[in-house]
């Protein structure tokens, strides 16, 4: 069981009386141990990309939705979408940066974040 400081007491864990809860902004109860970082599926190093611009389109060029590339990797990418719409299996991600557009495969997605991976076609 925890404890927490009170004006200098030691109390048991529970919420703080309303007469001492508007004395305290905030309290540091203690740091709890970290079992590590949570599981990577990812096969290969993830790398920042500033949030770059991107462009989703099907295989006859039309729009799927913009996005922003968040961070990718050698075999895929994290992607934030501008609209929340489910995506094909199979797409076009354009790199407003770089110019090059990619297949990828789509691995997962939560409402506006999707997970894709790159994919020869």
């Amino acid at each position: 069981m925890t404890e927490r400081l009170e004006l200098g007491r030691k109390v048991g864990p529970g919420p703080l009386s309303e007469k001492l809860r508007s004395e305290f902004t905030y309290s540091v109860i203690g740091v709890a141990a970290s079992k590590g970082p949570p599981a990577d599926k990812r096969g290969t190093e993830r790398l920042r990309t500033r949030l770059r611009g991107g462009q989703l389109t099907d295989k006859r060029q039309a729009v799927i939705v913009d996005c922003l590339i968040q961070d990718r990797s050698r075999t895929g990418a994290r992607l934030r979408l501008a609209l929340d719409r489910p995506l094909p299996k199979l797409f076009l991600l354009a790199d407003h940066v770089t110019q090059i557009q990619f297949w990828v495969q789509l691995a997962w997605q939560k409402g506006r974040d999707a997970g894709v991976k790159f994919v020869k076609v």
